[in-house]
């Protein structure tokens, strides 16, 4: 699977997707049956998204959706490779940090630049630092939360950065690879919030770039041809395969799978787990979340109520609840149970699943 369709589909794979079979039309075309199918290149891939995106602001990008969009339209400094387990270099080729992590150097790829042409240099890597760092005052902007010990940044040679923090922070690195630290052009910097939450003119340096919309119905993307500055360990350092890619909104739930059966889309998220059987036995995949384990055990309870401030009230609930058979009846496989606080690919997990069996016995008596 080519690099670009794979980060799509990394990103989209929060909950369970719906994934056509290969068939006459273009669209179904650009997108295999799954990891045994053959990448083809060309064509638009039309995803079905749950529910519109209301603000494309990027410090604000933190929910699902919009960074879903974002991760393929804005470069970030770094890049988390999840096969490694580690960052590796993309918008900075080289990057270090001091001992006390005060102090981190981002040596800047050369030849990088936004869709509307300028150049993503250290003096727009500066700008870009600065507005995630402290915010944009005058225009309403948010500072990015995980930026919260950045004092300053400085271009410090003709293709380097020195951010300095007030404080130790090791996990400011790992915060310049997330979407909400994406790089976008100086003059979407100085645009009004307003603008900035507008996908229509947010300017990026990605592989895609947005090309129209239907409001609350779909937006179109498509590829950068001249595109060719990925993460160091992606397979592709060229331009997209894809031609480009449409978001869809479809916010009534039992569309979505009529929807992928029809060929109206080719990828589908948030489908029922009773409708996932169907649309398997007509020929399509599933694919399941990795590494999210669901507990079945979910409750709406008021903070501050002290009902829960006593051990036992907590752990007869916890007894008090048969999981299996919740899940039984209103999941399916493709929802893995847990058993723990932590997900079961997390590298401290450990089973306690002995311990979340249902005892209705033992917590009438707690």
């Amino acid at each position: 699977m080519n690099h670009v369709r794979a980060k799509l589909m990394a990103a989209i794979a929060m909950l369970s997707l719906v994934l056509t079979g290969c068939g006459g039309s273009q669209t179904q075309a650009v997108v295999s049956t799954g990891p045994h199918g053959e990448p083809v290149e060309g064509g638009n891939l039309i995803f079905a998204e749950v529910t519109p995106i209301n603000n494309w602001q990027t410090q604000e990008a933190s929910f699902y959706e919009v960074a879903n969009v974002l991760n393929s339209v804005l470069d970030r400094l770094t890049y988390f490779d999840p096969e490694r387990g580690e960052l590796v270099g993309w918008i900075a080729e080289e990057f270090e940090m001091n001992e006390d992590a005060t102090e981190f150097v981002f040596t800047i790829r050369q030849g990088v630049t936004f869709s509307d042409g300028t150049p993503l240099d250290a003096a727009a890597v500066k700008a870009n630092l600065d507005a995630l760092g402290h915010g944009i005052p005058e225009e309403q902007v948010p500072a990015n939360p995980h930026f919260m010990y950045y004092e300053s940044s400085e271009v410090t040679g003709e293709h380097e950065v020195t951010v300095t923090l007030s404080e130790p922070d090791v996990n400011f690195l790992r915060a310049t690879s997330a979407v909400t630290a994406g790089l976008v052009s100086p003059g979407t910097l100085e645009s009004s919030y307003a603008e900035q939450d507008s996908i229509e003119t947010i300017v990026g340096s990605g592989p895609f770039v947005f090309e129209s919309q239907s409001i609350d119905e779909e937006v179109v993307f498509t590829a950068r041809e001249d595109y060719a500055w990925p993460p160091e360990t992606a397979e592709n350092q060229g331009a997209p395969y894809l031609d480009g890619f449409t978001v869809r909104y479809l916010p009534e739930i039992s569309h979505r799978p009529g929807a992928i059966q029809t060929h109206q889309v080719d990828l589908v998220r948030g489908i029922q787990p009773v409708d996932e059987q169907v649309v398997i036995d007509n020929g399509h995949q599933v694919l399941a979340p990795q590494g999210l384990d669901l507990s079945a055990n979910q409750a709406a309870l008021r903070i501050g109520s002290g009902l829960l401030a006593e051990t036992e009230v907590r752990q007869a609930l916890n007894l008090g609840i048969n999981r299996e058979e919740i899940h039984e009846a209103a999941l399916s496989d493709s929802y893995e149970m847990s058993g723990s606080i932590l997900n079961r690919g997390h590298p401290d997990f450990v089973d306690f699943s002995d311990e979340l069996e249902y005892d209705p016995e033992r917590a009438n008596e707690l």
